[in-house]
């Protein structure tokens, strides 16, 4: 019965036992609202024939209906909607709860193609490569409108909001390719911003972790890179307190793809940043000094400067207080390097 759901509502196979609940949960309440049309109907359309005008005489007849029947009825009624409720919102909870031993990986929409950062410093734009078989938690940003991360085989999506950091857990049980979307209206491509989420075996993963590509991933057409050029190689564990605050803010800021977008052009640029008087959006001007970038990092909506959009996502809750501290002294250590001697 779920497979006729699914073709008739043209849905892929579930990916997950989430998505195949989701498909269970649908499958009732679609059953439930038929019935209930059938019956309705029904009793309308009796009704109109039983209690139909005959004459012009004829007068409304008043109907009784017995107090149990109306309890009955409207306890049934309560029950289903209670119900239907309490499986939903068991799946919605299921489907907020990241696991401890997650997989974490940061995803950013821009108009229009999704780039994904995982763990170990890799990037790609168009194709998630994710384990089967182990949790796994998307972070999802914005650097321009909104957008939403939809997996229509794991029957999952979430809004990307500039500003914010929003996230979506999941844990596909078989390896394949699932085709991702774009489930919000971003622009006049909006319905060509997509990606492709590749789940591979343990020992693929593995292979891929190591640089050896499985073909699952070249089929996908990824860009993949092993970092750039503020930090070429994979990246060493961060929870290690072996660096120092000026090595741990030069990986983080690879980790997290800062150096991609404020060398670009897409972002401004940090040479010759930090001790700078900073006119902003508001008008108002201010020094960027340490306060002023940790700002920048855990709240970039407060302190817009002029010339530039509020198209960075905060990265506050997301790393610790010592990380803001790494992060800013990358960013003077930057700066100063970058000035006229």
């Amino acid at each position: 019965m779920n497979e006729f759901l699914r073709r008739l509502l043209f849905l892929p196979d579930p990916a997950s036992d989430q998505a195949a609940s989701m498909d269970t949960l649908h499958l009732v309440l679609f059953l439930a609202t038929v019935v209930m049309v059938v019956v309705v109907m029904g009793a309308f359309g009796f009704f109109a024939w039983r209690f139909r005008r005959r004459s012009d005489e004829d007068t409304t007849r008043e109907v009784h209906a017995p107090r149990g029947t109306e309890w009955i009825v409207g306890g049934i009624l309560l029950a289903s909607f209670v119900g239907s409720w309490f499986v939903g919102f068991t799946q919605y909870t299921g489907a907020e709860t990241r696991a401890a031993e997650a997989v974490r990986v940061y995803a950013v929409g821009k108009q229009w193609v999704w780039k994904f950062t995982d763990g170990e410093g890799r990037r790609s734009a168009g194709v998630l490569v994710v384990p089967a078989g182990r949790p796994v938690e998307v972070l999802l940003a914005s650097r321009d409108v909104i957008h939403s991360f939809s997996i229509p085989a794991l029957r999952l999506k979430r809004d990307a909001v500039p500003g914010l950091t929003t996230s979506l857990s999941f844990l596909l049980r078989r390896p394949g390719e699932y085709p991702v979307y774009c489930a919000e209206y971003c622009g006049v491509s909006h319905s060509g911003m997509l990606a492709t989420l590749v789940a591979l075996d343990e020992e693929d993963y593995a292979r891929w972790q190591n640089g050896e590509w499985p073909a699952e991933v070249l089929a996908a057409g990824g860009e993949w890179m092993r970092g750039d050029a503020s930090y070429p190689g994979p990246l060493p564990d961060l929870v290690s307190g072996d660096a120092s605050p000026l090595e741990r803010g030069r990986i983080l800021a690879g980790r997290l793809g800062c150096v991609g977008c404020h060398e670009s052009g897409e972002g401004p640029s940090w040479r010759g940043l930090a001790g700078t008087e900073r006119t902003l959006a508001d008008g108002r001007r201010v020094v960027a000094d340490s306060a002023y970038l940790s700002r920048a990092i855990t709240e970039p909506g407060a302190e817009i400067a002029t010339g530039w959009s509020n198209t960075m996502p905060t990265y506050q809750g997301l790393i610790d207080e010592e990380d803001v501290a790494a992060l800013v002294a990358y960013i003077e250590s930057v700066s100063v390097e970058a000035r006229p001697r």
